[in-house]
């Protein structure tokens, strides 16, 4: 018995993937207990493999979720005493460029790949110098009224005769330098390079133009070191409780970007003088969605059609004791009754407004852990106490179950495990 629903459980996760693979998108839905985020992580596992946990992220929307903390946002800084407010890419825009890079790389030759390496190892030594003098001085000017005031991990933070520091990120430098750009006309021209470098491209240039005197005869050597092409890798993205956002405001313009995967679109806020993101092929999202909540409103149509809608439904197969499988039955007849045709339908119990399959209680309240008959017996008391019994009477006080349950839930409630 354990076999087939082992057996049953991998095909099931195996139709799942490939819906997501083909919609690239997907929410699974039902109520609660029926294994919607469990069955999102073994997806996600499934798609990423054993060494890619870095290629799953898992986040939980609530009703305050914003686009500004999903998509891209302004954050306030302190700058030298100041407060500045900078745009930030947030979690899906920032993960979203993690798949790009990945996808971008892949594309590449080696020799190129090998190149940009050697470039980005001799920057790392051309921003420790830039440090050093920081050290010294306070400031590494760039003309006299533009200068470096920090090194970050991915660029140098410089400012002039503005309110607000800018970045020169290293792979606009690391783009210039792969195009041989040498003048700032050139380094305008050079494809991928960001929208402040080309705006700021005089200051750019002037930084390049010394870090390409002062590394001239390693940048000329030929690339000993010849890096390995690097693997197109899957990126999942989990949103646990997606209906609980307003979703049209927390996605915005995403929702472009959802359905037409590589195309650039433009976002509220621009970062780095861009206002554009992408959403590349092998970035994957799951959604899963409570069918019993209340509290949240519907998704509408222009969201719907750009996710693939999987239901999850209570299994009593997948209940792994006797025992449970009987009190399982006992409050499943709260929800569903079994027609003479074998067709299913809405019990006595259950509020006509409602539909059983959207609020049934999943079997993940009735699975227990492998156990003497003694400890499962106490494991299913705790859950039919401290789980089952609450939710069924939180029911009743919301009207999806009516009064006539109360009798019902208390004969569940002495249920003799």
């Amino acid at each position: 018995n354990n076999f087939f629903n082992q057996n049953k459980k991998e095909v099931e996760l195996s139709k799942l993937i490939d819906v997501l693979k083909y919609k690239k998108q997907i929410i699974l839905q039902g109520p609660p207990g029926t294994g919607k985020t469990y069955s999102a992580k073994k997806m996600a596992t499934q798609m990423v493999g054993t060494d890619g946990e870095d290629q799953i992220k898992t986040i939980q929307f609530h009703p305050s979720y914003a686009y500004e903390d999903f998509v891209r946002g302004i954050s306030a800084i302190s700058e030298e005493g100041n407060i500045v407010y900078e745009t930030e890419n947030k979690i899906l825009a920032d993960f979203a460029q993690k798949a790009i890079n990945n996808l971008a790389s892949t594309k590449k030759d080696v020799e190129e790949i090998s190149k940009a390496q050697q470039i980005k190892n001799l920057l790392n030594q051309f921003s420790e110098k830039v440090q050093d003098t920081i050290d010294e001085q306070d400031t590494y000017k760039i003309t006299d009224a533009v200068s470096i005031l920090v090194v970050e991990d991915d660029a140098f933070r410089y400012t002039g005769n503005w309110k607000t520091s800018q970045r020169m990120k290293f792979k606009d430098l690391v783009l210039g330098q792969l195009s041989g750009a040498t003048t700032r006309q050139e380094l305008k021209q050079v494809k991928g390079i960001s929208g402040l470098g080309r705006q700021h491209a005089s200051y750019f240039i002037k930084v390049l133009n010394r870090f390409q005197k002062e590394f001239e005869k390693e940048l000329n050597k030929s690339v000993t070191d010849i890096v390995e092409k690097p693997a197109l890798k899957n990126y999942v993205l989990i949103i646990d409780e997606i209906n609980r956002a307003n979703l049209p405001a927390v996605l915005g313009e995403l929702i472009y970007g959802l359905e037409y995967r590589g195309e650039a679109f433009d976002s509220m806020y621009a970062l780095d003088g861009d206002n554009q993101i992408i959403i590349p092929e092998n970035l994957y999202i799951i959604g899963t969605m409570n069918t019993a909540d209340r509290s949240v409103g519907h998704i509408d149509y222009a969201i719907k059609r750009r996710f693939g809608f999987v239901e999850m439904l209570p299994d009593e197969k997948v209940v792994n004791t006797e025992k449970a499988k009987e009190l399982f039955k006992l409050v499943a007849a709260l929800f569903v009754k079994e027609e003479e045709n074998g067709k299913k339908v809405n019990s006595g119990f259950l509020a006509p407004d409602f539909k059983y399959k959207d609020v049934q209680l999943g079997h993940s309240y009735f699975l227990l852990k492998d156990g003497t008959e003694q400890e499962q017996k106490e494991e299913l008391e705790m859950r039919l106490k401290y789980e089952i019994i609450p939710i069924l009477e939180e029911y009743v006080t919301d009207g999806l179950l009516l009064e006539n349950a109360k009798a019902k839930i208390e004969k569940i409630a002495n249920f003799e495990c």
